[in-house]
């Protein structure tokens, strides 16, 4: 029996809310559904590649308004997505009246966070982190819990979520790094269940790779499909339990072998290196 699942597709407006914008805002907040527009209208993209703003009798348009207009008139899912800044509920909430009145399906909260990107400006403008062990910023989460008993307050019909950086650390990312995994797995890697890498190193002693590849294949029959050139790390990777069978007679001819993990990132962060035979 074939099934066929319809696939909602989602589109998710991330609005920056820079500190000029809000200036703005905090002007103007009087009414929720009015001044959102007005704001949204005065917004610039940053990227090179989005419209320009255009004047229309006399007044700027911004084209992110436009787009959200145009995106809640199509058969998409409409989202958007902020940053909460602390102690900057109202222009938020504003926001998500504005939001709730254009039909626009939900409105995420992330919770703001310290990177090395940002680091310097968030402490110009005065951002501290909340703790010794997070890079959130302080204030932002209570800022957020103000927004969401706001909104219920006032029993809006779009959906308010927030997305913590704990969360994101905890479960998102640990998603998107076990899905990275499954997707570009070899034959020889064992995935572990946090989404790291299991699997067999070699290093040769006089640095020739291409002559252990050949040792590998004719004297240990190891199947070429099991092995891997890693010329970037000088070492020839195999799956992990091959190389135990193989590797004390490949450490009496002088070849360094280890059991190796590793995250399915772009820079392979190695987290744990065994030897074989143990010391």
């Amino acid at each position: 029996m074939l099934t066929i699942r319809r696939i909602k597709r989602v589109i998710k407006i991330v609005v920056l809310i820079k500190g000029s914008i809000l200036k703005i805002a905090s002007k103007k907040v009087k009414k929720a559904v009015i001044n959102i527009p007005n704001i949204l209208d005065s917004a610039q993209p940053r990227s090179k590649n989005f419209p320009k703003r255009r004047e229309v009798k006399g007044k700027l348009i911004s084209p992110i308004k436009k787009t959200i207009q145009h995106m809640t008139d199509s058969s998409l899912d409409v989202a958007i997505e902020i940053p909460v800044l602390p102690k900057k509920e109202k222009e938020i909430f504003s926001l998500i009246s504005w939001a709730d009145h254009q039909g626009i399906q939900w409105v995420n909260l992330n919770e703001l966070e310290f990177s090395e990107r940002n680091c310097d400006d968030f402490r110009h403008r005065g951002y501290h982190v909340k703790n010794a062990i997070s890079a959130a910023v302080k204030g932002s989460q209570q800022t957020a819990e103000k927004i969401l008993r706001m909104s219920q307050k006032e029993n809006l019909k779009i959906g308010v979520h927030y997305c913590s950086v704990s969360f994101k650390d905890g479960v998102q990312l640990k998603n998107r790094i076990i899905r990275r995994a499954n997707h570009i797995a070899t034959p020889y890697d064992i995935i572990t269940k946090d989404g790291t890498f299991i699997r067999g190193a070699i290093y040769p002693s006089d640095g020739s790779l291409t002559s252990l590849l050949s040792l590998l294949q004719k004297t240990y029959n190891v199947p070429l499909r099991l092995l891997h050139l890693d010329f970037e790390k000088e070492r020839i990777e195999l799956a992990a339990w091959m190389l135990e069978k193989i590797a004390p007679r490949l450490s009496k001819q002088g070849y360094h072998c280890f059991i190796v993990e590793e995250y399915p990132t772009a820079d392979r962060l190695e987290v744990e290196r065994t030897p074989i035979p143990g010391l």
